[in-house]
């Protein structure tokens, strides 16, 4: 077999999901009007809620028809799913709207003033929030002044919010700019920017000093599993700890495993058993009670329990855990 030929079959295959842009266009409209209505209705936030959850329950249906994950997404596809994944909770969407209806207030005054970069009052404002690289961006198109908003943003104090529409808008304003750039090093931001923009987990290879995860996923697999989970991206966490042993990302296909039990004083059952826990995770998901996400039902506590060293695996990470 030629070289290239070899690197061709060994190239991943990405899934590209069918209409999601117009999913998201249709979701954007929705918090655009909600944003109209003079109070925040908790029953019109559950029907976009429930709307969004309805949307990715589809890409994953399609994901499974297609024997793929949502690590194999394409570029466009990863970006909008991430995002109907972070907008997918009740007080995450209310945010967005509030946030939504200050930076239309402070841009509606800006073009009645003719304070802008556009140099005009006559076009309607079009604002949004959603996942992009940039911080903010504005265009003028023949029918309207549009604004992008990075997502991360919603849900900051209103004078950044009234800083980032000026910005937008074409005013050059250093000190408004250094405010900008001051709060996206804050710990909000950060953190619901990793969250939309970063399409993997920063996770170290999983060839250990002591232990393969490849190898314990392919045991685990075919002794629990028949071998019919597909391989999720696997890694060693970048740092030690014990309080989380491993953790399952369904958005991304990614479990990593706490890199101290990367050690010869750590059993392989119980290795073992901490793959078996997270990819239960993988094989029955979480399910919708209340309006929440619960994952650790009584279907997979009982599952977690057919482990063949469960008591031995169990009792061994308790007293670890008490060592800390």
């Amino acid at each position: 077999m030629k070289k290239n030929q070899h690197a061709q079959q060994l190239k991943p295959q990405r899934t590209r999901i069918n209409g999601i842009q117009r999913t998201v266009n249709t979701i954007q409209s929705r918090l655009a009007s909600l944003s109209d209505e003079k109070e925040l209705d908790n029953h019109q936030i559950g029907l976009v809620c429930n709307e969004v959850a309805q949307q990715i329950d589809n890409i994953r249906l399609q994901l499974r028809r297609a024997g793929s994950s949502p690590s194999k997404i394409t570029g466009a596809s990863q970006v909008a799913y991430r995002w109907l994944m972070f907008i997918s909770k009740p007080e995450t969407v209310r945010k967005h709207v509030q946030s939504l209806v200050i930076a239309r207030d402070h841009a509606t005054a800006m073009t009645a003033r003719s304070i802008n970069l556009f140099k005009t009052s006559n076009l309607p404002v079009s604002i949004q929030f959603y996942n992009t690289r940039y911080l903010y961006k504005g265009t003028r198109t023949p029918r309207q002044i549009k604004i992008t908003l990075n997502e991360a943003f919603i849900g900051a104090p209103p004078i950044i919010l009234e800083n980032l529409i000026h910005l937008a808008m074409g005013e050059r304003d250093q000190k408004k700019s250094d405010v900008i750039r001051q709060y996206t090093r804050q710990p909000a931001f950060l953190h619901d920017y990793e969250a939309l923009y970063s399409h993997q987990t920063r996770i170290k290879a999983p060839e250990g000093n002591y232990a393969n995860l490849v190898t314990i996923f392919e045991r685990v697999n075919k002794e629990y599993f028949a071998g019919s989970l597909s391989q999720p991206r696997l890694g060693w966490s970048s740092r030690k700890s014990l309080k989380k042993l491993g953790h399952y990302r369904i958005d991304t296909d990614t479990l990593v495993i706490s890199k101290s039990l990367d050690s010869p004083h750590v059993p392989s059952h119980v290795i073992d058993f901490v793959m078996y826990h997270e990819l239960l995770h993988k094989h029955i998901g979480a399910t919708r009670h209340n309006g929440r996400m619960r994952a650790h039902t009584s279907e997979f506590r009982a599952a977690e329990k057919r482990f063949r060293f469960y008591q031995e695996a169990s009792a061994f990470l308790e007293k670890l855990a008490q060592s800390e």
